[in-house]
């Protein structure tokens, strides 16, 4: 997971193999989500886009489902 400067998203990852979006919100410390079928393409523009969080809410929640993946607590 990489970390990234954004007030809402702490890190983010993408699987190209698989097209999944991994991202760790900073309002849920023990939860990543898993976005399914995000392209090559929708991950450049998101390394792109002004704000990651206001990319994520208008291109990404809205067109691919996802999972939440609760993480252990250490």
């Amino acid at each position: 997971m990489e970390r990234v400067d954004s007030r809402a998203v702490r890190s983010m990852a993408y699987d190209r193999r698989t097209r999944w979006l991994f991202i760790a919100y900073r309002s849920e410390r023990k939860s990543i989500y898993a976005y399914r079928n995000v392209t090559p393409a929708e991950w450049r523009m998101l390394h792109l886009a002004p704000s990651i969080a206001r990319y994520v809410n208008a291109r990404i929640k809205p067109r691919h489902e996802f999972v939440r993946i609760d993480q252990p607590e250490k």
